[in-house]
C-alpha cells in the first residue's frame, strides 16, 4: 500500500508540475496550478470517482474477479482500493501527458443531430480524439490512452501473481477505454441538467 501511495503522489506531482505556455505568465501560473489541483482532486476523490470505484468493486464481487481476493467485505475493500488507486494513477498520467501536448480538457459536448449513429460517433470521437489548444483539428487522445494503459500496467504491482503480465495490464487498459466510451455514450441520453437550470430560471 505504501508503494501505491508513493506512485500516486509521483504522478500527481508530475501532473501539477507539467508546464504549459500560459503558465509562463506570472499572472496565470498560480491560478493554473490551483485549477490543476482542483481538477485532479475531483477526478480521483470526487463523487464520480467514488461511484465508479464502487460500481467496479461491485461488479468484481459478482464475478469474483480476481478470485484470489474472494468475496465479502475484505474482497470488496481490496477491489475498491484497487480501483481508486488505478484511477489516481491514470488521471495523473492523463493530465500530465495532456499538458505536455497542450491537449484541451473540455467538457463533453453532445451530438447536435438525433439518432443513434450520430450519438455513437460523437461518443467514440470524444473518447479517442481530442483538440489541442489554439487548434481546431482533432488529434489522437494520447493523454487519455497513456493514462488508461499506464495505470493498467502499473496496477499489476498489487494484483495476484498470475496477473503480473503485460497482456493483463494491456487488457485492463483497453477495458478502461471501453468503459470511458460507454460513459460517453450514456451521456448522450442523460437528461441535460443545463437545460433544466435555464428553464427553472425563466
Amino acid at each position: 500500500m505504501k508503494a501505491l501511495i508513493i506512485i500516486s503522489i509521483s504522478f500527481a506531482t508530475l501532473t501539477l508540475a507539467a508546464p504549459t505556455a500560459d503558465h509562463y505568465r506570472s499572472g496565470t501560473r498560480r491560478s493554473g496550478k490551483i485549477d490543476s489541483v482542483k481538477h485532479y482532486g475531483k477526478s480521483v476523490a470526487g463523487r464520480g470517482a467514488m461511484l465508479r470505484s464502487g460500481a467496479s468493486a461491485g461488479f468484481g464481487q459478482i464475478t469474483n474477479s480476481p478470485h484470489e481476493w474472494g468475496r465479502g467485505a475484505s474482497g470488496f475493500g481490496k477491489r475498491f482500493g484497487s480501483s481508486m488507486a488505478s484511477g489516481a494513477i491514470g488521471h495523473g498520467i492523463h493530465l500530465g501527458v495532456g499538458k505536455i501536448l497542450h491537449e484541451e480538457n473540455a467538457n463533453y459536448v453532445r451530438a447536435n443531430q438525433p439518432g443513434f449513429m450520430p450519438k455513437f460517433k460523437s461518443a467514440a470521437q470524444q473518447t479517442f480524439w481530442v483538440k489541442h489548444k489554439n487548434s481546431n483539428k482533432r488529434y489522437p487522445a494520447y493523454g487519455r490512452m497513456s493514462g488508461a494503459f499506464g495505470s493498467g500496467l502499473i496496477s499489476r504491482a498489487w494484483m495476484p501473481a498470475r496477473l503480473h503480465t503485460v497482456s493483463s495490464g494491456v487488457a485492463t487498459g483497453g477495458a478502461s477505454l471501453g468503459a470511458n466510451f460507454g460513459m460517453n455514450l450514456a451521456r448522450e441520453y442523460m437528461p441535460n441538467r443545463h437545460k433544466r437550470v435555464v428553464h427553472a430560471r425563466r
